[in-house]
């Protein structure tokens, strides 16, 4: 573990400054839908939930990259390891299967709503179509942090 937290330091990580950035992008995502509705409205603009899709990747590549810290995100989850009382490599496995499941849950939903938009609930449809990518896009610099380290772990034994 020591290889991969090289130049993140040693000293406490505050979670309220660590959190700070992912929160910010959650409200500006959700402040861009709440524009895009407005000007949906404003300029009667008609967009289907792939159109908000296409913007919400928009989105999430910018959020990715603004969210990106490797090392600040090992160094996390290797204090969150070293606090918790199980296996290191049970605990990041259960966390892994966890990621992999939100991830897969959150991805074929977007894919269903996109590609069989719902009728009645049209604009439910634009919401999730949109909100999705970002959303894993604020939360992948974490889920890498935590494969990596359980590769890292499952060298060791």
């Amino acid at each position: 573990m020591a290889r991969s937290l090289e130049g993140c330091g040693a000293k406490m990580i505050n979670k309220a400054t660590y959190n700070r950035r992912s929160e910010l992008t959650i409200f500006a995502t959700i402040g861009a839908f709440i524009l895009l509705r407005i000007a949906t409205f404003a300029f009667d603009l008609n967009l289907s939930p792939f159109d908000c899709l296409m913007l919400g990747v928009l989105m999430a590549i910018g959020s990715f990259i603004w969210n990106f810290r490797p090392g600040l995100d090992l160094a996390v989850q290797a204090e969150q390891a070293k606090a918790s009382s199980e296996d290191e490599f049970t605990r990041l496995f259960k966390l892994a299967a966890g990621c992999a499941f939100f991830v897969v849950l959150f991805v074929a939903g977007s894919a269903v709503v996109t590609l069989h938009p719902p009728v009645k609930h049209l604009e439910k449809a634009k919401l999730v179509a949109f909100l999705v990518p970002p959303f894993l896009a604020v939360f992948a610099p974490r889920i890498i942090a935590i494969f990596r380290l359980l590769a890292d772990s499952y060298r060791r034994i």
